[in-house]
């Protein structure tokens, strides 16, 4: 990471958690050319993972990844804007410090005997992630039950990625930059199964396993029988998510409509199951900041860390295709007065994202979990 000599967080005098949290809910303004890499991006459901484009803030020892919205429309009238040929970030057009675009990488071009394009197995997260979705077929969304912030394309004709062919590019990919990566997160529409999907990342994870020791990091929805959680770790997992994204009940099923007859107690018993098998730091709850009240955010996140595991609250952005597209995205004093109080959440609860293995409680591209207990607010 190169920084722009002279503009430092620290002595621009900000608070690197509200900067960071203010351009996750303002955005950023790029010159067009810069919108678009070598291939397509991924559509995910909170916008996060390959959502957007990756940026670079660093001061001193400390480097931050930030996933931020360029498509969308509410970024047209974002204060932020980034200098590409000075590398710095701009806002109302005042430098405010060195920041950079991430790279797509080359070997998104290269390709494996049969043709299968390595980009389209595997996309780079920021600088040191790497991401993929196993399938873009959910369950909820074919029975109009989507979530309204989900911007993923349904497929109904269920093509699943090749497992082997999974595993062969994360091995060339290592073999040619060794020690560049340390996880793979891995995304999925939910399955119309009681397993809902894992079998499908247990046998993907077994073909990663036979190649690479990379951390695994996964997200899904939970399934009927616990037993699946030990399965994904006994097939190599690091970390998993079971993501409640709303806990006020009334707004759950209005905006998850389908996860919503998942009920709460059930996610809860899980993520605790899951936390004594993978380590309460390796198992995490996504919510969405913005969706409901803010008391409601914090009543779930406090529930969450008392089962001994990572709440992880990303403020709310209207993706491009979700039913929520025209909404406005949460704003910057309300995820400012969230953090305010997840803080001393993850401290009673002694809960560090820093210290978790993998999964996006570390990566953190998409919160401000790390730079709250880090920097404060």
């Amino acid at each position: 990471m190169v920084v722009a000599p002279g503009y430092d967080v620290i002595t621009a005098g900000i608070n690197l958690t509200r900067l960071k949290l203010d351009l996750l809910c303002s955005g950023i303004r790029i010159d067009d050319s810069l919108k678009h890499g070598i291939l397509p991006r991924y559509r995910y459901k909170r916008a996060s993972l390959s959502e957007g484009r990756s940026f670079i803030l660093s001061h001193g020892d400390f480097s931050t990844v930030i996933n931020l919205a360029v498509y969308e429309k509410f970024v047209r009238s974002s204060p932020y804007e980034y200098d590409h040929k000075k590398r710095l970030l701009l806002k109302d057009g005042e430098p405010i410090c060195g920041f950079e675009l991430t790279k797509d990488p080359d070997w998104y071009l290269e390709k494996l005997d049969d043709g299968t394009m390595f980009g389209s197995y595997i996309q780079l997260h920021g600088t040191s992630v790497l991401a993929t979705s196993l399938t873009n077929y959910c369950v909820f969304k074919d029975d109009n039950e989507g979530c309204s912030f989900c911007g993923l394309t349904l497929d109904r004709d269920n093509k699943k990625k090749s497992p082997e062919r999974l595993a062969s590019i994360l091995q060339a990919i290592e073999k040619k930059h060794p020690g560049l990566y340390y996880e793979l997160n891995i995304n999925s529409g939910t399955l119309r199964s009681d397993d809902m999907g894992a079998e499908m990342f247990v046998e993907t994870l077994r073909e990663i396993r036979k190649v690479s020791l990379i951390a695994v990091a996964a997200q899904l929805a939970p399934m009927k029988d616990f037993k699946w959680v030990d399965r994904l770790k006994d097939a190599g997992l690091t970390s998993l998510s079971f993501n409640l994204e709303i806990w006020d009940d009334e707004l759950r099923k209005k905006i998850i409509p389908g996860k919503e007859k998942i009920p709460k107690k059930y996610y809860l018993d899980i993520l605790e199951y899951a936390g004594n098998i993978f380590g309460g730091l390796n198992v995490s709850s996504w919510l969405i900041g913005g969706l409901e009240p803010i008391e409601s955010t914090l009543k779930g996140a406090e529930e969450i860390a008392k089962r001994g595991v990572l709440p992880f609250v990303t403020a709310f952005r209207p993706i491009i295709g979700s039913t929520l597209e025209d909404a406005s995205p949460t704003s910057t004093d309300t995820m400012i007065r969230i953090y305010e109080r997840l803080k001393k959440i993850l401290e009673k609860y002694d809960l560090n994202p820093k210290n978790a293995e993998s999964g996006c409680a570390k990566c953190d591209c998409c919160a401000a979990g790390r730079e709250i207990l880090a920097f404060g607010i």
